[in-house]
């Protein structure tokens, strides 16, 4: 690396929601109604990887190149302030540009570099190994390793940006990924909302996460517009928020402690629960589950019910579902093999479809 060229790479992983956020209090900085808890999967699982390379090139203007799985993607001005331009092919929308540059003004405003404005051209490749924007957390894991690359090559000073604060400003649920094991962002003001660390990868080994994919393809509604049209409709929402900051935060840390997965696990279902139940209270009515994710959510219960003789009091498994179809599954080692066979005689005519398309997850270290 020479001093007019600086290059990183970062890896991370999408994380899993336990107890949701949804609604924000500022749209600019991304500040949330309510905290969350989350558990952040495997890179060796589920990955992003982004190289970001900064170089001096004697212009004025800041040019910025992305490639997003292979596909240039641009940044138009209206995006950026007017002193800024980007360079690219034609972009279908996948990259929030003013959160972007927001990004770009915060890390430069931290960065311990002589002058981290004379790097004026970036550029950003970055790809996925799971689809995107269909409930798989794809943006988490991406402005997460977009804000990990933009603090090191900055070299901001840790004790005027926080990495999670900056990529709570790409993405909210973003800060939980730049962060192992199981994460909390807390719900504040600019500098406060951040996201910490409560237990690390290896505090419940026991613990296995599935992941079921019913639908690769893009929902038609975002998160970030799905929020908006919650926080300006939905009744339910204030009750929601209130529930979540008094309660279910802090009874999901002491479960999480304590390694409970009986209330862990009905916790677990009650938010994925009453997330969706918020989501239908928006008007127009907010579909992000379909008809496999409610037949899975019945043969969870009907699984569970099943065991209803046994010491673990009936639970033995928990799902949730973010804004998408796609399950995750929460599992102890004794009752894994159980579940797998369930599913795979379910739900796939073969074990090799099985292998493809049910995959085991773990926490990430």
């Amino acid at each position: 690396m020479s001093n007019d060229i600086i290059k990183v790479t970062v890896e991370c992983a999408p994380n899993i929601a336990l107890i949701k956020y949804w609604g924000k209090s500022d749209e600019d900085l991304i500040l949330p109604l309510n905290g969350s808890i989350s558990i952040t999967l495997d890179t060796s699982v589920l990955r992003t990887r982004t190289t970001l390379t900064l170089s001096r090139t004697g212009k004025q203007l800041t040019e910025v190149y992305l490639s997003l799985n292979g596909v240039v993607e641009e940044f138009d001005d209206s995006s950026s302030s007017s002193k800024e331009k980007s360079v690219g092919s034609d972009s279908d929308g996948k990259v929030n540009k003013k959160r972007f540059f927001r990004m770009l003004e915060r890390a430069r405003a931290s960065s311990q570099l002589d002058d981290p404005f004379a790097f004026n051209r970036i550029d950003i490749v970055s790809d996925n190994d799971f689809p995107l924007a269909c409930g798989l957390a794809s943006s988490a894991s991406g402005f997460a390793c977009l804000a990990l690359c933009m603090a090191s090559a900055f070299r901001c000073d840790r004790n005027k940006l926080d990495a999670t604060e900056l990529a709570r400003l790409g993405s909210g649920s973003a800060c939980r990924s730049c962060l192992g094991g199981f994460v909390k962002w807390s719900s504040g003001d600019e500098r406060s909302s951040l996201a910490t660390q409560l237990f690390g990868a290896d505090h419940w080994p026991e613990l296995n996460i599935l992941a079921v994919v019913f639908q690769e393809h893009r929902k038609k509604v975002s998160s970030t517009a799905g929020m908006k049209e919650t926080v300006r409709t939905s009744e339910l929402l204030g009750r929601r928020v209130e529930l979540v900051e008094q309660e279910r935060l802090g009874q999901m840390e002491t479960y999480l402690r304590e390694r409970d997965f009986v209330n862990f696990a009905k916790l677990t279902m009650k938010d994925s629960n009453t997330f969706h139940a918020v989501c239908m209270d928006t008007y127009p009515p907010l579909f992000y589950l379909n008809d496999y994710s409610k037949q899975l959510i019945g043969l969870v219960n009907e699984f569970n019910r099943l065991s209803v003789n046994d010491d673990d009091l009936s639970i033995k498994v928990a799902y949730s579902f973010d804004a998408g179809p796609n399950a995750f599954l929460f599992v102890l080692d004794k009752n894994l093999n159980e579940l797998l066979y369930l599913i795979n005689t379910i739900y796939f005519r073969s074990s090799k479809d099985f292998a493809s398309k049910f995959v085991l997850k773990s926490k990430s270290s």
